[in-house]
C-alpha cells in the first residue's frame, strides 16, 4: 500500500503491485504508480512516499477502502485512530503489513499512464515476520470470487 501526503499536507493513499530494488549502493528502489491516482500526484508534488509492505492477513477491506476509491474524494485514513508515520511524516499502515519502506525521489520515468519513480531509501522498518502479500495469494485467497449462481430453469439465455 503506497502513503503519500499531498501538498497541503493531507495523506493519500492507493494500492500498488510493483515495487522493486534498483541498486543496493545506494539503497534505491523503483515503485510504479498509474497517473490517474491522486497519490500519483501528491508524489510528484512532494517527492516522498511510504510502501506499506501488507501481510497474507489483510482483509478485503484494506484494499475497497485504498484501491477502490480515489484519496481525492476520500480520507483513506480516517477509519485508523491512531496513524503511524515515518521519519518522512508519511503515514504507513498501522495494521496488517509486516514493513515499510520511505523513499525520496530521485528520478520519474514517464510510461504513458503509469510514471516510473526511483526513490532512494530514507527508512525502512521490519514491523512483524508475517509472510508478505502476493499478487497470487490475493488473487486465491482474498478476492471475492465472482459468483456463478445458476440460471434459474427456464430463463431465457441470453446472446453474447
Amino acid at each position: 500500500m503506497l502513503s503519500a501526503k499531498d501538498s497541503a499536507g493531507r495523506d493519500c493513499g492507493c494500492i500498488i503491485n510493483t515495487l522493486e530494488q534498483v541498486t543496493s549502493t545506494p539503497m534505491r528502489i523503483s515503485i510504479t504508480v498509474n497517473k490517474a491516482n491522486y497519490t500519483h500526484k501528491a508524489i510528484m508534488a512532494t517527492g516522498e512516499f511510504t510502501v506499506s509492505i501488507l501481510t497474507e492477513s489483510t482483509p478485503f477491506s484494506v484494499f475497497e477502502n485504498f484501491g477502490f476509491c480515489s484519496s481525492r474524494d476520500n480520507d483513506k485514513f480516517a477509519v485508523y485512530d491512531n496513524v503511524p508515520r515515518g521519519a518522512n511524516g508519511v503515514a504507513y499502515m498501522p495494521e496488517f503489513v509486516n514493513a515499510f519502506i520511505s523513499g525520496k525521489v530521485i528520478s520519474v520515468v514517464d510510461c504513458g499512464t503509469h510514471s516510473i519513480f526511483i526513490a532512494d531509501v530514507t527508512e525502512s522498518k521490519v514491523i512483524s515476520d508475517e509472510a508478505s502479500l502476493t499478487y497470487a495469494y490475493y488473487y486465491e485467497h482474498i478476492k471475492p470470487k465472482k459468483s456463478t449462481a445458476p440460471s434459474a430453469p427456464g430463463a431465457p439465455k441470453r446472446k453474447v
